[in-house]
């Protein structure tokens, strides 16, 4: 399996065994059922969310709940 970072402009070789990989297909598998709801999954804060680069993304509308 291969892995390319664009903007690094870097692919990267990955061996992974019969159980790696059907544990990929699975995730991946589990993304496209995300993908195609009508809503998205109810939001779960972590204890490592505050430090996550998606914070914003995931907790933006936060602050609007309060006012409905």
């Amino acid at each position: 399996m291969l892995i390319s970072y664009t903007k690094e402009k870097k692919t990267v070789e990955v061996f992974l065994t019969e159980e790696k990989e059907q544990a990929v297909k699975k995730s991946i598998a589990e993304v496209y059922k995300i993908i195609d709801r009508e809503t998205p999954p109810p939001l779960k804060k972590l204890r490592y969310c505050k430090s996550c680069a998606y914070y914003n993304f995931c907790f933006s509308r936060e602050d609007d709940d309060d006012d409905a």
